[in-house]
């Protein structure tokens, strides 16, 4: 049980206070963390929900959900629109803004579908806290991609102790050790660098090493994480190619649904926006070619009731690259419905909900949908209870 975030005091005009407003418009490390920051203590008040209990969820912690929610993607929209179109004044410095403009975007829409998915839910539905709990587990992956703008994903995953290739990482990428000469002694950013080896990052920028010229500088940020040269138009979406989905043929949509002619035959279509608890397109580089994908769920029947959910991987075009079934992997319940969909780098955490008939005692399960090159697949499925 939670009682409601206290709500920051507003200013004369009636906005309200910031911490990023105090910090200068100048100076962009300090702005950063001052958003960073604010960030961190805002979701530091999920702790205190209790959504344990999935089939009496107290309605005063679904509502403290919503409200954190909704705070979160302010938070991330204001410091986002704080950072933009400035940079750090240190060599690497407008690497390292393009990357961190890029995940904070990332950060920002996955929030706001989270909330938007939280928003849709039906209270009275009997699944609905199994639906609650995935959306708030979902919250999870809004920290990764923040982390990747001193690392790559793969090196933040990896690197749990000093020594583990993040200190290099942080050393090779451009602008990451001026950046860390400039943001280790401010609270909202000094979790970043609590796996780094410090008295390393320390020696080089206090020694006057490749923090101010050399490493950082010399390194070409073409590669920079948000940088998408393209991606994946979700209007267009509604007239994509599908595959071969409950026995129907593949073909293409239109209006996102599958042309059928005889309706009793069952349908194919596309979730193009959150509904009925169940997410819209995750947009998010899948195949780490440096574009922005899509990943869609989609519904489907052959003749009365629906089928269990398919969740489908969409490239720039869009070009359909791959599908997953989640009947499989749903212990044999009848219905297989998505709840919520995350993106870790390029992995997808997915959380869906198995249950059969109208929805009684259903049982939530999560998994990671993976692109490995040539097909979409989902590992590491299991069952939450």
């Amino acid at each position: 049980m939670v009682t409601s975030p206290a709500v920051p005091a507003d200013d004369e005009q009636g906005h309200a206070q910031s911490p990023m407003a105090d910090a200068g418009a100048g100076d962009y490390v300090t702005v950063l963390c001052a958003g960073l920051g604010e960030l961190t203590a805002t979701t530091e008040r999920m702790e205190g929900m209790d959504l344990s209990n999935v089939e009496h969820v107290d309605p005063a912690d679904a509502v403290a959900l919503q409200t954190f929610s909704d705070e979160v993607t302010t938070v991330l929209s204001t410091l986002r629109d704080s950072v933009d179109g400035t940079s750090p004044d240190f060599e690497g410095g407008d690497e390292l803004a393009q990357r961190t403009a890029g995940l904070l975007a990332d950060a920002e829409q996955l929030a706001r579908q989270i909330s938007a998915t939280i928003r849709s839910l039906d209270p009275a539905a009997p699944d609905y806290g199994f639906r609650l709990t995935g959306q708030a587990i979902g919250f999870l992956g809004v920290a990764l991609p923040l982390l990747q703008i001193i690392a790559a994903k793969e090196v933040i995953v990896d690197g749990a102790a000093p020594g583990n290739g993040l200190t290099e990482e942080v050393i090779a990428s451009p602008g990451s050790l001026a950046f860390y000469r400039e943001a280790r002694d401010k609270p909202g950013c000094a979790w970043m660098f609590t796996t780094v080896d410090r008295a390393t990052l320390d020696a080089l920028v206090d020694g006057g090493g490749p923090a101010g010229s050399g490493t950082t500088g010399e390194l070409d940020g073409s590669a920079a994480v948000g940088a998408n040269i393209a991606e994946v138009d979700i209007a267009q979406l509604a007239i994509a190619e599908v595959p071969s989905l409950c026995d129907h043929e593949p073909g293409q949509l239109a209006n996102g649904r599958l042309p059928v002619d005889d309706p009793s035959a069952g349908f194919v279509s596309l979730v193009l926006q959150p509904a009925g608890g169940v997410p819209g397109p995750l947009l998010a580089d899948v195949t780490g070619d440096g574009r922005t994908d899509a990943v869609v769920v989609a519904e489907c029947s052959a003749g009365g009731v629906s089928w269990p959910m398919h969740l489908l991987l969409y490239g720039p075009g869009p070009e359909f690259l791959g599908a997953v079934d989640l009947g499989p992997h749903t212990a044999g319940f009848e219905h297989a419905d998505v709840s919520g969909l995350t993106a870790d780098g390029s992995d997808v955490a997915v959380t869906w909900a198995g249950y059969d008939g109208a929805g009684g005692n259903p049982l939530l399960f999560a998994g990671t949908l993976r692109y490995d090159g040539t097909q979409l697949q989902l590992v590491d499925s299991f069952a939450v209870g």
